[in-house]
């Protein structure tokens, strides 16, 4: 490879890095974001998003390694910190659970069983507006950008305030852990929820294609966030954006709070705004599941709602709300000081013990767990870029089997007895089956 190419290759890598990163930060210019019905529907999920997710967890743990080293005098000796450290269980099951609801969306796509996108363009086919974004690109980016935050803050309350929709949230509070890899938890069956909160959007006149690519950049903001490295942010950021301080107060059990995307305001002004005074280790559910599996974790709310008494039918647990609030509305708020912060008492270890399986790992597991993971990720990146090109019937199939192998590598990080034979015979046999399939 001659010189000529090592610097086209390089500027390449350097310009894709660099629209990445405006892409992770919604920094993508208005007139881009300029888009009707007649442009190609944006990327930037694909594109950058996925590929960036784990850019950003190597940088991450760089940075925690060099924290780590520069504070190992002030850490006790019993293991310093775990917020200093990805722990190997916890960071497989992030990526699983991610890879594991766009699976089942593919897969309810492949069904024919699309709703959020469909709901979206139906509403926008009785909108009672019509606004040209090629013509008013800046207008059109403040109210889209501000019309799916607020939004989104409703549907994220929605998702805490009742039984039903928490099912599929619960799943992204179940990590005990708080870095990068916790903004890859998502429930399976979160995308079913929240999309009627959307529709007024659609109704004001603003095209399918123009609110997607708004959509993914709003989602894709909210990965940052998920870190404990930054503190607080310089003022007046930390009164007007979402930031790690905040959202790490919506990850702390109970966690109803603090439901913004990209702009705290709406906390501040609808009364659901909390400040982290304490820093501590202390993440997932009040009521912690002792799983790491996919499978576990999706279904792990009915289960708890099974213990709803009052003699309660089943569809009245569902629809039943789950945190009362009061219903606030004040612009004065969004003035009042954020109180400093108090006290860290990160070094003296988690609050409560972490779920890490019930066995230890063994080396060759943790190789093992390890090797069938990142062939699992190279399968779902591969189907993911040929789905297109695939018979529908093969797709499912696909599909399908990447769940299984997701529930599988799950339960090895379990590592329950009565599981294991099973749990590490099953990507022996899908590994192999999924990838004839892929060459297929």
């Amino acid at each position: 490879m001659n010189m000529e190419k090592v610097t086209t290759l390089g500027l390449d890598a350097a310009s894709w890095l660099s629209n990445g990163f405006r892409a992770m930060f919604y920094l993508i210019h208005p007139e881009d974001l300029a888009l009707d019905t007649n442009d190609k529907p944006p990327d930037y999920f694909m594109r950058y998003g996925i590929p960036m997710f784990f850019v950003m967890i190597f940088l991450e743990n760089i940075a925690l390694a060099l924290r780590k080293r520069s504070h190992q005098a002030d850490y006790p000796k019993t293991g310093g910190r775990t917020v200093d450290k990805y722990r190997l269980n916890d960071a497989i099951s992030c990526v699983a659970l991610g890879a594991f609801q766009n699976i089942f969306v593919i897969l309810l796509d492949l069904l024919g069983l699309t709703i959020a996108r469909t709901a979206y363009a139906n509403a926008y086919e009785y909108r009672l507006l019509e606004v040209d974004v090629k013509q008013n690109p800046y207008l059109s980016y403040f109210f889209l950008m501000l019309g799916k935050d607020l939004g989104y803050y409703w549907a994220h309350r929605f998702f805490h305030e009742f039984h039903l929709p928490w099912t599929a949230h619960s799943v992204h509070h179940s990590g005990e852990d708080y870095n990068l890899g916790t903004g890859l938890r998502q429930g399976a069956l979160q995308p079913l929820f929240g999309w009627i909160f959307y529709v007024p959007i659609a109704l004001c006149g603003f095209n399918p294609i123009a609110f997607e690519a708004h959509y993914q950049l709003n989602t894709l903001y909210m990965y940052w966030i998920h870190t404990d490295l930054v503190d607080r942010m310089p003022f007046p950021l930390e009164y007007i954006m979402n930031g790690p301080m905040a959202h790490r107060m919506h990850h702390r059990p109970p966690g109803n709070c603090n439901y913004a995307g990209v702009f705290i305001v709406w906390d501040r002004m609808f009364g659901t705004y909390q400040p982290e005074l304490v820093r501590k280790d202390h993440y997932g559910l009040a009521k912690q599941p002792e799983a790491f599996n996919a499978a576990d974790l999706n279904v792990n709310h009915f289960s708890n709602m099974a213990n709803i008494g009052g003699g309660k039918s089943w569809l009245q647990r569902l629809f039943a709300r789950r945190v009362k609030a009061k219903w606030v509305c004040s612009l004065t708020a969004l003035f009042e000081p954020i109180p400093p912060l108090k006290a860290d008492i990160r070094d003296r270890g988690p609050v409560r013990k972490k779920w890490n399986g019930e066995q230890e790992l063994s080396t060759m597991s943790t190789i093992y767990l390890s090797a069938i993971m990142l062939l699992s990720v190279v399968v779902f990146l591969a189907f993911v870029a040929t789905i297109s090109t695939r018979a529908a019937t093969q797709s499912v199939v696909l599909a399908g089997s990447l769940l299984a192998q997701l529930i599988a590598i799950g339960k090895i990080a379990d590592y329950r007895s009565s599981e294991a034979t099973t749990a590490f015979l099953a990507p022996a046999v899908l590994t192999p089956f999924m990838t004839y399939l892929l060459m297929a």
